[in-house]
């Protein structure tokens, strides 16, 4: 019998009745097991149209690799593939995926946190010492105290994390575990955008050390966390960033992907291994040639909402993340309708 009987069939939705019905019935007449389950997904359509080869829309998978690289545009898939509808394959969108939720917020929290610019004063390392030491137990009477509140905001996605992407990747829903990491990140973005971490380096006195050790610590929890549930999305990715993040290799399972399971990574920051914030073409996702597509409108229309708060594309993407976290990203796109002129080639929902 070799492998069979399935564990899991994966068939698309136009050979569903051949495969849920005739073959088992072959199967069972036969004496033999049918597959265990049997999970049907939807067509990809280009554009949203039906991919034809007299049209000429048929996706190059050679050349999308070529354009995307193999582990972005595996999240993409996994991401937007559904059970409910067709999914609809197009530049556009994996423009705006790449840059909004791979490039801002995996990629730049990791070298805000992990690999800060030389003149920040903290790195992971230090962090994960301090907490070794036990010295974030003298923060708990901070907790009660609604002027510390944001610096304990993160406790709560944290703790839920794994839970919430093991129950979807079991349901075989890998879009929805997907999203369960992209807003456990997305939360993370703005509790550093709450806390200013960069601020507290500029106070001398001992609890402002203890309060940026315990930002970067649980930023850097959050990340690795991540990190881990994201290996079967990203593999090569995510072992990079773990790579860098000093995560051990035999630490990279789902029973470390809890706060705290893990009390030994952690990187120095080293002047040297920033190297890549000057090289972009060396970062953890590089600019694509083919990747600016974040409309240009939409942007401007944010700079003009954020004024002088964030003034490179990429702080403003990170500071319209913050901003979803705290608003919803529904909030978010009525506040950019009504209180922003909407040029008219856009469309609801383009950010």
């Amino acid at each position: 019998m070799g492998i069979w009987p399935a564990d899991l069939q994966i068939v698309g939705k136009d050979i569903l009745r051949f495969h849920a019905i005739y073959w088992p019935a072959l199967l069972i007449a036969l004496g033999l097991p049918p597959a265990r389950q049997v999970l049907c997904h939807n067509h990809w359509t280009m554009s949203n149209r039906k991919m034809s080869k007299s049209l000429g829309n048929v996706v190059n998978p050679v050349f999308a690799l070529q354009r995307w690289d193999v582990d972005p545009l595996r999240y993409f898939l996994m991401r937007n593939g559904n059970f409910s509808k067709d999914m609809s394959y197009s530049n556009d969108i994996i423009g705006a995926v790449y840059v909004k939720e791979l490039q801002a917020n995996i990629g730049n929290l990791f070298y805000r946190i992990a690999k800060p610019k030389s003149a920040t004063k903290w790195s992971t390392k230090e962090a994960v010492e301090v907490s070794n030491s036990g010295e974030f137990k003298k923060l708990d009477a901070l907790r009660v105290d609604a002027k510390f509140a944001h610096y304990f905001s993160l406790e709560g996605v944290l703790a839920q994390a794994a839970a919430g992407f093991s129950k979807e990747m079991q349901d075989y829903n890998t879009a929805g575990a997907i999203r369960e990491s992209y807003e456990l990140l997305r939360e993370t973005n703005r509790f550093i955008t709450d806390t200013q971490p960069w601020h507290l380096t500029k106070s001398t006195d001992s609890q402002s050390r203890l309060l940026l050790n315990w930002t970067i610590h649980r930023s850097a929890e959050a990340l690795r966390i991540a990190a881990i549930l994201l290996q079967p999305i990203m593999p090569g990715k995510m072992k990079r960033l773990l790579d860098e993040m000093g995560v051990s290799p035999s630490r990279r399972t789902v029973r470390f992907a809890q706060p705290d399971a893990d009390d030994a990574y952690g990187t120095a920051n080293d002047v040297k291994s920033n190297h890549d914030r000057a090289h972009k073409h060396l970062t953890l996702f590089p600019p694509m040639a083919s990747a600016d597509v974040s409309d240009a409108e939409v942007l401007q229309q944010l700079q003009s909402y954020l004024g002088k708060k964030a003034t490179s594309k990429m702080n403003q993407m990170v500071e319209l993340l913050a901003m979803e976290a705290r608003m919803g990203e529904e909030q978010i796109a009525k506040l950019l309708e009504t209180e922003l002129p909407v040029h008219a080639s856009m469309k609801k929902g383009d950010i």
